[in-house]
């Protein structure tokens, strides 16, 4: 769950940033996330008002969810220093 949910995220946040002639299908972006975690929407959705039962759960869900958003982050950051002072 909390890999498709950082997927989602990252979808959600490019397709936010993408607005505008070369803006993107948000429907299409999720299928493929869909497709690669072997799930649908379907099972997604009754998966979301399973875990809205446990609030606990799906807050450390959410918690999961910002630590790779932010690891994801540093490491892009690493990226682009490294990249703009030439190391390898």
């Amino acid at each position: 769950m909390v890999d498709i949910l950082t997927d989602l995220s990252i979808a959600n946040a490019s397709s936010f940033a993408a607005e505008g002639p070369q803006s993107h299908d948000k429907k299409s972006d999720y299928l493929f996330i869909y497709k690669k975690h072997k799930t649908n929407d379907s099972l997604f959705r009754k998966s979301s008002e399973y875990y809205s039962g446990y609030p606990e759960v799906y807050e450390n869900i959410y918690e999961r969810l910002v630590d790779n958003l932010s690891e994801m982050q540093a490491n892009n950051a690493k990226i682009s220093t490294d990249t703009l002072s030439g190391k390898p």
